[in-house]
């Protein structure tokens, strides 16, 4: 089987790899003037402050866009591309989650290919974005390595995924050290957004043999320490491992892509505004059980490749170890439904038709191995209530 892989070119992983990366930002490329894209809490908690002192004593010239405020929309990218052309930068760098991460692509693809956001929607890109350097702070998204990002079209009321291998950033420095600010809920939300681009991409019909081997990777090290992570955030073990399962699940659906559970996310997320890893994470029991009942023998494996089934254990009985390894890990992370998190039952029934189109228009649901029809995803959606 022949296949294109991709990830960034420079990884810097590991605790205390915050300084050497940007040491390493310093020596490795020309430009002088960068621009930071980031939110109002890592400039409140200090991080912000750290890199900016280091590069600019290293003479990169640094600029402040810190207006994301929640997850990226359209207005917030054309907001950070007139301060990066205002004042002639050459770099980008972000340092958060997957929001400063995903505006940060954005920003780069509208600097050098003009336009608006939405033009790329399943268009190409035709020239090279600027270096870009990923500082992810959270361990879920993994879009410091990927070629995606998402973005809320405030025209269309619709989030975006574009896509490009230009979007991939030049450089990524995962230091789990960062993500100890994560409260509880966000540690949960994330790490289970995570736990589902590890599960999907393992399952989608366009994974291959290296993008599985990162994809199994992944769950065994969210199984085992994304609870550990949630109970204590102080536990750097926890948060290192966690950071490596984003990054490894990020390296996987970028070479294989999402399936049935992101395709339905993302219209939950435009139409109520509640953050991504959240909506994954209450998709992610309904979506599984849809999705075990025609695909058994590939969850099976998986559930035996991650050591939750033994290798004997009948298939049937592999997907049942994996259901039940699914349900705790949610169980455990206090996952709010879409009730207690102030929905109202009405307003999400009334949208629904219009999200299963949606659901279906992003193509995420076509890479399940199962034919997602409509009516399906109709289904599912009703469930959550």
């Amino acid at each position: 089987m022949e296949f294109d892989f991709y990830m960034p070119a420079h990884m810097i992983i590991g605790e205390g790899s915050l300084q050497k990366g940007l040491t390493d930002i310093e020596k490795k490329f020309h430009g002088k003037k960068l621009l930071i894209v980031t939110d109002p809490i890592i400039k409140k908690i200090g991080i912000l402050d750290e890199v900016v002192r280091h590069l600019e004593n290293g003479g990169i010239e640094t600029h402040i866009f810190d207006g994301i405020l929640n997850e990226p929309t359209d207005i917030m990218v054309n907001s950070g591309v007139d301060i990066y052309r205002e004042t002639g930068c050459q770099m980008l760098l972000s340092i958060g989650g997957g929001s400063a991460i995903d505006t940060m692509k954005a920003i780069g693809a509208l600097a050098t290919n003009g336009g608006k956001i939405a033009d790329y929607f399943k268009q190409p890109m035709e020239k090279n974005l600027p270096i870009m350097i990923a500082i992810p702070t959270t361990s879920g998204t993994g879009s410091e390595v990927t070629k995606f990002t998402i973005i809320h079209d405030t025209e269309s009321d619709a989030k975006l995924l574009i896509t490009s291998d230009k979007m991939i950033p030049s450089m990524v420095i995962v230091d789990p050290c960062l993500s100890k600010t994560m409260p509880a809920s966000v540690t949960a939300n994330t790490g289970l957004d995570a736990l589902c681009h590890a599960i999907e991409s393992y399952t989608s019909r366009k994974a291959n043999s290296m993008s599985q081997m990162y994809s199994i990777s992944a769950v065994k090290r969210i199984i085992n320490f994304l609870p550990l992570a949630y109970a204590d955030g102080n536990n750097v073990n926890a948060r290192k491992e966690m950071s490596m399962a984003a990054l490894e699940a990020g390296i996987a659906f970028c070479n294989s892509s999402v399936t049935l559970i992101h395709g339905m996310s993302r219209p939950i997320g435009a139409k109520f505004h509640i953050p991504h890893g959240h909506s994954n994470a209450i998709l992610l029991m309904p979506c599984m059980k849809f999705l075990m009942k025609d695909q058994e023998i590939v969850f099976g494996k998986l559930s035996k490749e991650c050591k939750i089934a033994r290798e004997d254990d009948s298939v049937k009985v592999a997907c049942e170890k994996l259901f039940y390894a699914l349900e705790k890990i949610v169980r455990v992370c206090n996952i709010k439904s879409l009730k207690d998190s102030g929905i109202s039952k009405e307003a999400f029934m009334n949208e629904i038709e219009v999200m299963a189109k949606d659901a279906l228009e992003s193509g995420s649901p076509d890479n399940s191995l199962c034919r997602c029809q409509e009516e399906d995803i109709i289904e599912i959606y009703k469930k959550l209530f």
